[in-house]
């Protein structure tokens, strides 16, 4: 309090101090920066429950929210036909080249043989790897798919043949159902 009563009867002292905080703030706006902004209490604590009660929300796992199978509202599901793959100029014939898997067998020891999961939970992944190697490879008419289908899947492994096939008409796959 002493120091500020000095300060009041030194006037000259005092229109000093004011001088070099204006010329502080004409550096600030010739190098245009903006002056710090201190928030009040209140509203920083404000800003500080808002965050923290909100956070739980934002970090939800996705596995936090209902199933959804990629049904659509007609009951079926949304998977435009892919395009059907043919072999490079290159590529061994196979089972006389039919590609649509006829006369193929799971047993074929001249194809490559492809294995994968498929349920309806991650449905729109599996059938995206599947797209992706199918269009990747060289020879996808020497490919057959071999589809682990989950035990207790809501979606029958009838439906998902339908869909593969409905999607991937010239695939040679088969769907299994393991069973303990």
């Amino acid at each position: 309090m002493e120091a500020f009563m000095q300060q009041l009867q030194n006037p000259k002292q005092m229109q000093k101090q004011l001088q070099n905080v204006q010329n502080q703030e004409t550096e600030m706006i010739a190098r245009e920066e903006e002056p710090i902004m201190v928030l009040p209490g209140s509203i920083a604590a404000v800003a500080f429950l808002l965050i923290t009660l909100s956070a739980p929300l934002i970090c939800l796992g996705i596995r936090s929210f209902p199933a959804r199978t990629e049904l659509g509202s007609d009951g079926s599901f949304g998977f435009a036909e892919a395009p059907e793959y043919r072999n490079g100029v290159d590529c061994p014939v196979v089972n006389g080249g039919s590609g649509k898997g006829v006369g193929t067998t799971s047993c074929d020891a001249s194809l490559v043989h492809v294995a994968m999961t498929l349920d309806s939970e991650y449905l729109r992944g599996s059938m995206a790897a599947v797209h992706s190697v199918l269009r990747h490879t060289s020879c996808p008419e020497n490919l057959f798919f071999h589809l682990i289908a989950a035990e207790f899947d809501p979606v029958s492994p009838r439906v998902l043949t339908q869909l593969v096939r409905s999607t991937f008409p010239s695939l040679s796959f088969k769907i299994y159902i393991p069973s303990d």
